[in-house]
């Protein structure tokens, strides 16, 4: 008659091999989960690229007697926007919200025109409704 002693065996090594990677994932994720100041950095960068979109002048027409005047003032647009990367940044930080989920993060940023929701998983940012 043949022995199948070692099949419970087997699955309780599957078992634990399962267990130990599942423990490993995990543990990634939360030493991975970002800190809000790295949201922040990452929302003020997004923000003020969007400010940028939206004011500073991006067709110019360098054959167009005002495409040199056009193309300065879109320098000076994105330079003023650059030069208030500080104030955007307390911005951010005041306006957002965390919901630490520990192996991830949900931020949620609140701007008159609209809230930003944002999941950060293993060190990145993945942006809901930008």
């Amino acid at each position: 008659m043949p022995n199948h002693d070692h099949k419970p065996s087997s699955n309780r090594f599957l078992g634990q091999v399962v267990a130990m990677l599942t423990v490993a994932i995990v543990v990634t994720m939360a030493v991975t989960n970002p800190p809000k100041q790295k949201y922040v950095n990452y929302a003020t960068e997004q923000l003020s690229d969007q400010m940028k979109e939206a004011i500073c002048p991006t067709s110019i027409n360098q054959d167009s007697p005002l495409g040199e005047l056009s193309e300065l003032v879109a320098g000076i647009c994105t330079a003023g926007i650059n030069l208030q990367s500080g104030k955007v940044k307390d911005f951010v930080d005041g306006a957002t919200r965390r919901q630490n989920l520990l192996i991830f993060s949900i931020y949620r940023t609140e701007t008159p025109q609209q809230e930003y929701a944002t999941v950060a998983i293993l060190g990145g940012f993945f942006a809901l409704n930008y």
